[in-house]
């Protein structure tokens, strides 16, 4: 398995993803399926029990979402041409 800190390229880019996902109110997920233990560590990190953040999660399938993460997530249905904009603009503003 990959490990993130194994190389100076993956240690730089997965610290950046880090410091974005902690200075992130939303999170926009497109297509991804939680099968990333270190990934989803990371995301449970910034954005469980933080009533504050939300996630978006569009897939055409719903995806197993960590229980962590259940709470701040909000599913829709549907490829990246399917969904209403403004309908998930509504969702995370309201």
């Amino acid at each position: 398995m990959l490990q993130y800190d194994s190389t100076p390229y993956y240690k730089s880019v997965f610290s950046l993803f880090n410091e974005n996902l902690d200075d992130s109110k939303y999170l926009i997920i497109i297509g991804y399926s939680f099968g990333d233990k270190s990934i989803n560590d990371m995301v449970i990190d910034s954005f469980s029990n933080n009533e504050e953040k939300k996630i978006i999660i569009i897939d055409i399938a719903e995806p197993d979402v960590p229980v962590e993460l259940q709470e701040s997530s909000t599913y829709f249905e549907g490829g990246v041409t399917d969904f209403d904009v403004n309908h998930i603009l509504s969702t995370i503003s309201g």
